[in-house]
């Protein structure tokens, strides 16, 4: 699957910008917890990269036979990646005890055979500055 709907977060405006694509070789659902299930100190989740509008899952897929499932699986926008941070200002700074998060629902996006697929290489640098508050 390949995604060029990304999120506001600070850490996809160059593939904003760009009007750059993601490779997702095995895409799987990742989202937030919604806030009305939170604690009022959780760390701050948002969503970077997700489906078009017109996005599927399905199940049984290492069955072999992939189908839609019904009050299973879902339509329409689905997210593939969070960046979640916890302490400081988030998306500005991590300052000392902050911790930052990013989640993908693709383990081989950055693999040897898929990093230069689209803007992959370019994301994993993304990721890393972000994680590393390096922003430039």
């Amino acid at each position: 699957m390949i995604s060029k709907t990304f999120g506001a977060h600070a850490l996809m405006a160059p593939l904003r910008r760009e009007e750059g694509a993601l490779y997702f070789p095995l895409p799987r659902v990742v989202s937030p917890v919604p806030p009305d299930r939170l604690a009022a100190d959780a760390p701050k989740a948002d969503v970077l990269v997700t489906t078009g509008e017109k996005g599927v899952t399905m199940s049984r897929v290492a069955e072999g036979d992939a189908a839609f499932i019904p009050g299973r699986d879902q339509r329409g926008t689905i997210p593939l990646g969070v960046a979640a941070e916890k302490g400081g200002v988030a998306g500005v700074s991590a300052g000392r005890g902050a911790t930052r998060l990013i989640v993908l629902g693709d383990s081989t996006m950055f693999g040897n055979k898929t990093l230069d697929d689209a803007n992959n290489r370019d994301f994993a640098g993304l990721c890393v500055s972000w994680l590393l508050d390096r922003p430039q």
